[in-house]
């Protein structure tokens, strides 16, 4: 008996599986002090970047404001009679100097002139008090009337009555020899005299 050789059969399966999976990773970064938002996204294939930034804007606004203090009474009209009005004492209340015509006297970052404009004043002007005019009668001295000369010598003044008058250069053309004067003029005190070119004491608003 012619024993055969047998026949062997091997199969051999290897299978093998790899997953990979790469991770995502979002990092997001606040700065408060400059308002910064900075986002970052990474893959395996791709990287996005994205940055806002706000920039900060401060606005500072300075107002610089110049008080001046002027004593009202110099300003405020009277009704009382020539000597019963209270004298008020001329301080200078401000260092600024307006910046006046020839004509004119600065006092107090206002300007003053004499003029025979029978009570009238020109735009930008109204009749000054007694007050002022007495603080300042005597800087009229060489100053001359702003357009026309008065033929009245009393001054006309925002006052009920007129206080002072002019005695040089009375109703005659400047410049003044000396400015006006308490109860001047001939005896101006406490009258009320309106004569069509009357003297007339003005100061800027």
């Amino acid at each position: 008996m012619l024993l055969l050789p047998s026949a062997s059969a091997s199969t051999s399966t290897s299978t093998s599986t790899s997953t990979s999976t790469s991770t995502s990773t979002t990092t997001t970064i606040t700065s408060t002090a400059s308002r910064t938002t900075t986002t970052i996204t990474s893959t395996a294939s791709r990287t996005t970047a994205t940055i806002t930034s706000t920039a900060s804007r401060t606005t500072t606004t300075t107002t610089i404001s110049t008080i001046t203090t002027t004593n009202s009474s110099y300003l405020t009209p009277s009704t009382a009679l020539c000597n019963n009005t209270t004298v008020t004492s001329c301080t200078t209340t401000t260092s600024i100097v307006a910046s006046c015509q020839s004509y004119e006297v600065s006092w107090n970052n206002r300007c003053y002139y004499l003029d025979g404009s029978g009570g009238n004043c020109t735009i930008g002007y109204s009749r000054a008090t007694n007050a002022v005019l007495g603080c300042i009668a005597t800087r009229f001295a060489n100053k001359t009337y702003r357009s026309t000369i008065s033929n009245n010598c009393c001054v006309w003044a925002a006052d009920t009555y007129e206080c002072y008058g002019l005695t040089s250069n009375c109703n005659a053309a400047g410049p003044f020899s000396a400015g006006p004067a308490w109860a001047g003029g001939g005896g101006c005190t406490n009258i009320q005299q309106r004569y069509s070119a009357q003297l007339t004491f003005c100061g800027s608003n």
